[in-house]
């Protein structure tokens, strides 16, 4: 008899468990936020939507990271500047934000 409630319980258990993986699989990350609960101001642009792309979701080239700062300075000019201090040995700028 308790062999037979084992069971039962069991297969309940393997049933439900079936029932519910499709629904933890289909679950999508909440997407990343690098202060939870902030409002971002609209007019200054995000990586994606200059780069193509989010920091952190592939490297960034040097050239692309003085794009995004160039982009932050146009968008916001009191607030982002970009300073090309120096030169390295292969005549590439040098860059302070």
């Amino acid at each position: 008899m308790i062999d037979s409630i084992e069971a039962l319980m069991n297969s309940k258990l393997i049933l439900a468990a079936t029932m519910l993986l499709p629904l933890a699989l289909a679950q999508q990350p909440k997407p990343f936020e690098y202060w939870p609960g902030t409002q971002y101001e609209t007019s200054i642009p995000t990586p994606r939507q200059v780069l193509g792309y989010d920091f952190g979701d592939r490297i960034t080239w040097s050239g692309n990271a003085v794009r995004y700062f160039d982009t932050l300075a146009a968008a916001a000019p009191s607030r982002m500047k970009v300073w090309d201090y120096a030169k390295s040995w292969k005549g590439g700028g040098s860059y302070t934000g």
